[in-house]
């Protein structure tokens, strides 16, 4: 068994406790909080002053932009990169980033078990949602596709004070939290989703190379953790709730929130080992587990586990107010 911020679950595939701090205790971790303002008005912690870091690693440039445009409605263009536009609209009418086909360098040497060994990976072009999904989203998705369950009858959904709750009408989110990322949704309503739009959950590998926006350092910016509360909404920072998604600077693929805020559940079956035999080429994870794998730390989450190369497996029908999830797509697929 291990513990999820608070919540215990099964996980024979050996990913580790999501809000360990290596080197850290929690009581020096409370002895050396002040209160400041969170995203609701809540109190939060001041993190400790972080240790001086090593350079960072220099970042990937971003991928080169072609000079021609893309006709768009009402006279307007949209820049391309390799003959696709940069930004598109899903069919749930979310805006998607583009990531360009080619490789990077997946997981940290410095990091546990499970993100090694670093590999090089190339990935094909794909499409990725710029912001988690929200409650007011997912809340229209249940009204048009009319259940909670999903096309084999698994569970999607469960009521959550910060996310949505089932009123005479249907599903709608709870009052002010329209624009927070969805929780307590299972990987099965999250996967539902994203085949009810004509998208589908990131793979893993794909997930990572988003988050990272070219970089090979700890987080999108750089190695040094006083920035993080620059990108992210975690425990130092959030007042103990999920925050509206889109608030806090994007990475240099301009997406935002994959630091913190909500785990992100990815396509990928979850196994601890499987960096030592992943293909090296499009990459979709091991063929099965019973568990999926989440990314990306949350709201509750310290600054380690919303590290780039952070790895957490999860049941995939399980209950918790701290995963949500966005949507990836191929080109031409919306």
């Amino acid at each position: 068994m291990r513990e999820k911020e608070g919540k215990t679950v099964s996980n024979n595939e050996g990913l580790r406790m999501r809000n360990e701090i290596p080197g850290r205790t929690g009581i020096a971790v409370i002895a050396l909080s002040v209160l400041a303002a969170g995203c609701m008005g809540r109190s939060v912690k001041t993190p400790p002053a972080p240790v001086t870091p090593p350079p960072a690693a220099t970042a990937a440039a971003p991928a080169p932009v072609d000079t021609a445009p893309v006709p768009a409605a009402k006279g307007k263009t949209i820049p391309v990169a390799h003959g696709l536009p940069l930004e598109i609209t899903g069919r749930d009418g979310t805006p998607m980033v583009l990531v360009a086909a080619g490789t990077f360098d997946m997981g940290y040497e410095n990091g546990r078990a499970d993100e090694k060994p670093v590999h090089r990976v190339y990935l094909d072009a794909y499409y990725i949602d710029k912001f988690e999904v929200t409650n007011a989203r997912f809340a229209e998705f249940l009204r048009g596709y009319g259940s909670d369950m999903d096309d084999a009858g698994k569970r999607m959904i469960f009521e959550n004070k910060w996310g949505l709750r089932k009123a005479d009408s249907g599903w709608e989110p709870q009052a002010g939290y329209e624009n927070h990322p969805v929780v307590d949704v299972t990987w099965f309503g999250a996967s539902q989703y994203a085949k009810h739009f004509g998208k589908r959950l990131p793979t893993e590998a794909e997930w990572e190379k988003a988050c990272r926006g070219g970089s090979k350092t700890k987080w999108c910016f750089g190695d040094g953790e006083g920035k993080l509360g620059e990108y992210a909404w975690y425990t130092f920072n959030s007042g103990g709730t999920t925050c509206p998604v889109g608030q806090k600077k994007p990475n240099a693929y301009g997406i935002y929130d994959m630091h913190g805020n909500v785990w992100e559940w990815c396509a990928d079956y979850s196994l601890a080992e499987y960096y030592k035999y992943s293909p090296a080429r499009n990459p979709t994870g091991p063929s099965s587990s019973s568990y999926r794998i989440s990314r990306g730390g949350s709201w509750r989450s310290y600054a380690e586990w919303c590290r780039s190369a952070v790895r957490a497996g999860d049941v995939p029908g399980m209950k918790t107010d701290i995963t949500g999830f966005r949507c990836a797509a191929f080109p031409g697929s919306r």
